[in-house]
């Protein structure tokens, strides 16, 4: 993620905090996460995806293969996704109980929504 004491971090909390230029800009921002939004799952997923060259991606299925539908790469990009988003925020026992929810019911964006609940309410 974005280093939260860097200069482009504070100009991207300024424009996001103006409410015509905050707009305009999470309009035209292919990843979001404009003036300090929290980063959905699926801006995570493009996010990795932009940067995943094909050793990355075979690693990822090449995993799947030995772990079967545990090593999903979505549900291992979601794991990723709550430990770059939610560090600070979640309780390490909030993570496992959501893991096995999610390995039981296949329901990741109930799983998202419920993360993304939590971690809003912990961010107030």
């Amino acid at each position: 993620m974005e280093n939260p004491n860097s200069i482009s971090s504070f100009a991207s909390k300024v424009i996001g905090s103006l409410p015509v230029f905050g707009l305009v800009a999470r309009i035209f921002s292919d990843e979001g996460g404009v003036g300090g939004d929290m980063i959905d799952f699926a801006e995570f997923r493009r996010r990795v995806g932009k940067k995943c060259t094909i050793t990355d991606s075979r690693a990822f299925y090449e995993f799947q293969d030995r772990r079967g539908r545990a090593g999903d790469p979505l549900y291992v990009l979601f794991c990723c996704w709550l430990a770059a988003v939610g560090a600070g925020l979640l309780k390490s026992e909030e993570i496992f109980e959501g893991a096995a929810r999610l390995q039981l019911s296949n329901d990741i964006e109930f799983e998202e929504e419920t993360f993304f609940a939590l971690m809003s309410e912990a961010k107030e």
